[in-house]
């Protein structure tokens, strides 16, 4: 699995150039990689962008220069605008706009999605067992300790610093 690192489009392993804009293509280098999902504007955009969004899947309407409008800057929200997800999403957020209709399931991909979903599922293991290194759970159970004692270390300084600054003020005017 390859992507194009200008347009963020995916392509399978026998692609040497974006089919797109034909720029050289690279490995997908982590799971956050913003991937390309599809175009759309208004009030479409605007529909797949809830849609990803209640699914649990962040995307991000990315405006080309030649697909920008002054409609974006007033407010109308008309541009037309490419919906990038993260690579370890793209097949929850394909799947997704198939539902809503939104992309067609028949039109042919540069990519096998087949292909496409074991190597989100590969980069997530990876990814999980990374996580897991990094930090222990009795680690993770001393920083949670730690944040807790230094929160009340906090609410008491300022219990104690309110009632130090409204005795000293009393003190000055006699009560």
């Amino acid at each position: 699995m390859k992507i194009c690192p200008r347009c963020k489009r995916l392509h399978s392993d026998t692609y040497t150039e974006c089919t797109e804009c034909g720029k050289p293509l690279r490995g997908i280098e982590s799971e956050n990689e913003e991937t390309y999902l599809i175009t759309a504007e208004g009030f479409e955009r605007e529909h797949i962008r809830a849609s990803l969004q209640d699914a649990g899947i962040p995307c991000v309407p990315r405006f080309r220069n030649d697909m920008y409008s002054s409609d974006e800057v007033t407010g109308k929200g008309t541009s037309l605008a490419e919906i990038n997800v993260p690579f370890s999403a793209f097949t929850k957020a394909y799947d997704t706009c198939v539902m809503i209709g939104a992309i067609d399931p028949e039109k042919p991909l540069t990519f096998d999605m087949d292909e496409a979903e074991k190597m989100c599922r590969e980069i997530g293991e990876k990814n999980k067992d990374k996580i897991k290194e990094e930090m222990s759970p009795s680690k993770r159970t001393t920083y949670k300790v730690l944040g807790a004692v230094l929160f009340l270390l906090l609410v008491a300084v300022v219990v104690w610093g309110t009632d130090f600054i409204t005795a000293w003020i009393k003190g000055l005017f006699g009560g």
